[in-house]
């Protein structure tokens, strides 16, 4: 009932389509960042990876773009840091191995 309400005023009508809005764009944006994920492994040609630690920060609308931080060890025993930023293209960088560990060690927040 109260939905019914909100909808057919024009305040909350508003309001519903520019939360329906925000919610699309998220999802979308998730869906992008998932499918980078995939497509800069393929160019790196990393056919399995486990995931030693990951910082992931969803899209909540387009004033939020999602952020991911991820560190990968790929089966032939390389470290990566994939890093990616919503709306830019994701960034893999090969690691060292001690590198790779203080990094999944301190969740990428080495203090001095």
């Amino acid at each position: 009932m109260l939905l019914a309400l909100l909808l057919w005023s024009p305040i909350g009508f508003f309001l519903f389509r520019s939360i329906q809005a925000d919610y699309r764009y998220a999802k979308q944006a998730n869906l992008e960042m998932d499918q980078d994920f995939i497509d800069t492994l393929k160019t790196f040609q990393i056919a399995s990876h486990e995931v030693v630690t990951e910082t992931i920060r969803r899209s909540t609308g387009p004033k939020n773009p999602c952020d991911v931080y991820r560190i990968l060890f790929d089966d032939t025993g390389r470290y990566f840091l994939y890093m990616y930023h919503g709306g830019y293209p994701g960034i893999l960088k090969q690691l060292s191995k001690e590198r790779a560990l203080l990094a999944a060690r301190t969740k990428g927040q080495v203090r001095l």
